[in-house]
């Protein structure tokens, strides 16, 4: 991906139109106020005309999830056994088969 255009409140912004940096900061800072009401954890955000249209595309950083014994979450917040647990699981199921 390109170097971004802008970066506001440490998110990269990419514009993809005309129009003025006043514009992009003011929607933008609305767009991230929006989204972090809901606790949505924004990567960059790009700004393009679609048909005549401005779009915003806000891109979130995905965080990927473990399930070990029942627990839902992020292997960061495992404690070293279930770490271990983690490290110690087999596959049960042949790569290269399709189910």
């Amino acid at each position: 991906m390109r170097e971004p255009d802008l970066i506001i409140r440490g998110i990269p912004i990419h514009v993809d139109c005309n129009i003025t940096a006043d514009e992009v900061k003011k929607l933008v800072n609305e767009e991230i106020d929006m989204l972090s009401k809901q606790k949505f954890p924004l990567a960059s955000i790009r700004i393009f005309q679609n048909d005549g249209k401005l779009m915003i595309q806000a891109l979130a950083k995905i965080k990927r999830l473990r399930r070990i014994t029942g627990y839902l979450s992020s292997i960061d917040n495992f404690n070293d056994a279930k770490k271990a647990e983690l490290n110690a699981r087999v596959a049960h199921i042949d790569p290269g088969k399709n189910a």
